[in-house]
């Protein structure tokens, strides 16, 4: 995108920046007033004019002052990505403060940064858990609840903690289950479903007596490391309903639609950038025409080694971007923390 002149950028400035604070149509009178700018009025329209020639803003009515385009928003944004400083973490010990509180139980955490993040941004919030390839049993334990029954408690590479009840119609004892347990650890820890399952088709390595109990087992191990689907967590969404830009109730049916889908949060992994620092997609950039009045900003979170997820908020093209990008960035980097830790 070509770069304007001072003053062009200058005026383009604080068109957006008086435009996200007010939700008003911004004149040439205000931008002197209120920004300082030491020209006529008359200089000032003429840029104005100039700006929405090559559709940086536009005009809503013929009377009224400009308001940014998605292009203006974006060159906007551009320029607070080069300016790096300006993009350190937004309140950084504070959000340490909040995830120190958090729960350490991988899914119920993620849940919870997905609500923090809204209440910091005041928009929708979410956390994009995408099932990993080259997920792998981490630990397994057995736990007899019910003389039929067994609680599953299992441990995944990555972190996840999946619980499930499995039920005989024999009694369990004790001792074989916990014999049962401890076999599976020793075959199966850092083994992948796919080959969990190349186990499950011959089971004549396990005792008689566990043999049955052991089959059950494994097949729900399985289905915990084997699935396809995203999870995803949406906090806030309330939020658009606050929106001047989302008064229309079919409109927010239509973005609530999209992001209860989750397919456009989950495509978002594929243009992230490296873990931890944000990117942005505004109105017409986004693919689907149900989010193109609205713009998400959108980091991917994860260890040193690899990105496991995405994380981010969506709000009207008019969202506070500085303070966005910073919150969304400060928390994908702290979710990332939790997981180095995790991982060790």
């Amino acid at each position: 995108m070509p770069v304007l002149d001072a003053r062009k950028d200058f005026i383009l400035n604080a068109v957006v920046e008086d435009y996200i604070k007010n939700a008003e149509p911004v004149g040439s009178q205000r931008i002197i007033d209120d920004y300082g700018l030491k020209v006529s009025s008359a200089t000032v329209r003429n840029e104005l004019s100039l700006l929405e020639k090559t559709e940086y803003l536009s005009q809503p009515h013929t009377s009224a002052g400009r308001v940014p385009t998605d292009k203006g928003y974006r060159y906007y944004v551009d320029a607070l990505f080069e300016k790096k400083e300006s993009l350190v973490f937004f309140e950084e010990k504070f959000i340490n403060q909040i995830f120190s509180t958090l729960s350490k139980e991988l899914e119920t955490f993620v849940r919870e940064v997905s609500a923090v993040l809204s209440k910091l941004t005041n928009y929708t919030a979410f956390v994009c858990v995408p099932h990993p390839k080259g997920n792998y049993l981490k630990h397994l334990d057995l736990v007899l609840i019910r003389p039929q029954a067994v609680l599953m408690v299992l441990i995944t590479s990555i972190g996840y903690i999946s619980k499930k009840v499995i039920s005989f119609d024999y009694k369990i004892s004790q001792a074989s289950l916990r014999n049962l347990e401890i076999l599976l650890n020793e075959k199966f820890v850092n083994l992948e479903a796919t080959k969990i399952m190349e186990f499950s088709q011959n089971l004549i390595e396990f005792p008689s007596d566990i043999r049955d109990m052991a089959g059950k087992t494994m097949t729900q191990i399985i289905n915990c490391l084997g699935g396809k689907e995203h999870k995803i967590f949406l906090e806030g969404v309330s939020n658009i309903l606050q929106q001047s830009e989302f008064r229309d109730s079919e409109k927010v049916r239509m973005i609530l639609e999209i992001l209860e889908q989750g397919d456009i949060i989950a495509n978002l992994s594929d243009d992230a950038t490296e873990p931890g620092f944000a990117s942005v997609k505004i109105g017409h950039e986004n693919d689907r025409e149900e989010v193109n009045e609205c713009s998400i900003v959108f980091a991917s979170y994860g260890t040193k080694e690899k990105s496991l997820g995405t994380l981010g908020v969506l709000g009207p093209t008019r969202l506070d971007y500085l303070r966005t990008i910073r919150t969304v960035g400060g928390v994908a980097n702290n979710l990332g923390c939790f997981l180095e830790t995790l991982y060790e």
